[in-house]
């Protein structure tokens, strides 16, 4: 009988039956539990629905197919050892009222963006986006990226992906995406140091990334933004040690920069823009913090209306962007109280855009600087947005996304091109119309 016992549990035994339904344009993740085997275990999937695939014991994707579908499961254990087992899986249709809600490309890349949101499987981190692996989150084929993307940014660009919820209108306690919102928030948190810095990376350290600050302004941003939307008494001593760290790294030259390099006027427009929603949310600090901002803005400028970038080693990525300096001279300056010189504005409002976004960030920066300045609405933003609107993806995992091909997407891949896409997208919403 003993004997009999141990040769059963020796074997690999399916002992799931049933597997839940799943719907069209959802993620699913369903286990398959066996008992026994000696591990590792091998598994093979014949007949799956379309999108769907089976790794580690779980059925996973997004179903784009609705239907009913049925297949075999078959587990090999170490020894070669198996059993299999024929399922049934219903795979709906989309909600009538979320089909409604998806028209609008803004509405889209939100859903991407939370489709691709890190979990704790594969080695996933909850509420985090991998810009390198979020991959583990697709369906069949899996979205494409970079081969390589630039590891040390991933509170940033968690950061940046959270922002893009919090402009569309969820915060953490409501909205549609309250719940992919939290998440973002509760792994920014515990990123967060004793001190209260958020993503910085020690020289010599693993992932370490010169341009480490941007992590730290971009979570300050969103984490002072939450705090003045919410009214979230929780995130105020968060907020607070933020914003001590933010000043802390403010250089003698008045501004920010990357880690031992001199400022420049990009980094330092992040920073003030999260300075100015903590001042917002009642975070208290000396206001002279954003008269010397403008200062070094207003040594930036040129005389025709330009921005130079400062900087020192960096300065060939971002000062070959003179449309991103521009926005965020305009930006500092309007935050820091202070007035935009004509040349500035006749240079903001004479952009030409043309019929594709070939740098996302400075997309994004150029329509908040109209922002702004009211222009918002104006021709120029109205075509950033149908630049944008034209090159988002349709079809498969990618639908809602776009591609990562401006000089940051081995930076940020697919998930920072994404996130800036939608806060462009909402900066630009006209009010009645679908997102």
């Amino acid at each position: 009988m003993v004997a009999a016992l141990l040769l059963l549990l020796a074997q690999p035994q399916i002992v799931t039956q049933e597997l839940p339904d799943g719907r069209v344009g959802e993620h699913y993740d369903a286990r398959i539990e066996v008992r026994g085997g000696r591990e590792p275990l091998r598994w093979v999937g014949e007949g799956l629905p379309p999108r769907l695939v089976l790794v580690g014991g779980h059925i996973r994707g997004v179903p784009e197919i609705a239907g009913r579908f049925v297949f075999i499961v078959e587990v090999v254990d170490k020894e070669g050892k198996k059993d299999s087992g024929v399922f049934v899986m219903v795979i709906r249709r989309r909600h009538r009222a979320q089909e409604k809600k998806m028209v609008g490309p803004l509405e889209r890349a939100l859903w991407w963006l939370a489709r691709h949101q890190d979990t704790e499987q594969l080695g996933g981190e909850r509420g985090r986006w991998d810009a390198a692996g979020f991959m583990r989150r697709c369906g069949v084929p899996a979205c494409s990226n970079p081969r390589r993307v630039q590891e040390g940014f991933t509170v940033g660009i968690t950061a940046l992906a959270a922002l893009s919820f919090l402009n569309s209108g969820s915060t953490h306690k409501t909205g549609r995406y309250a719940a992919t919102v939290k998440a973002a928030l509760t792994w920014l948190l515990k990123q967060q140091s004793a001190s209260g810095w958020l993503g910085r990376l020690r020289e010599g350290g693993l992932w370490y990334v010169r341009g480490w600050l941007l992590n730290h302004a971009l979570a300050t941003l969103f984490l002072c933004r939450l705090l003045r939307i919410s009214g979230d008494e929780a995130l105020r001593r968060p907020a607070l040690r933020a914003v001590r760290c933010l000043i802390e790294a403010q250089t003698p030259s008045s501004a920010w920069g990357y880690d031992g390099e001199s400022p420049n006027i990009v980094v330092s427009c992040v920073c003030v823009m999260g300075l100015r929603e903590a001042q917002a949310a009642g975070v208290k600090f000396p206001k002279s913090v954003f008269e010397d901002a403008a200062q070094f803005a207003k040594t930036c400028l040129r005389n025709d209306g330009s921005f130079a970038y400062g900087g020192s080693k960096s300065a060939n990525a971002w000062a070959g962007s003179q449309t991103g300096c521009l926005a965020s001279g305009v930006i500092l300056l309007r935050l820091a109280g202070k007035d935009v010189p004509k040349g500035a504005l006749a240079r903001l409002r004479g952009i030409k855009v043309g019929g594709k976004i070939d740098d996302m960030a400075a997309a994004w920066l150029l329509v908040e600087a109209l922002r702004l300045v009211g222009d918002n609405q104006s021709a120029v933003a109205e075509a950033i947005r149908n630049a944008l609107v034209a090159h988002q993806k349709r079809s498969g995992c990618e639908a809602g996304s776009w591609d990562p091909n401006d000089r940051w997407g081995d930076v940020g891949g697919r998930i920072y091109a994404t996130a800036t896409g939608a806060l462009i997208l909402a900066a630009t919403q006209k009010k009645g119309k679908s997102r």
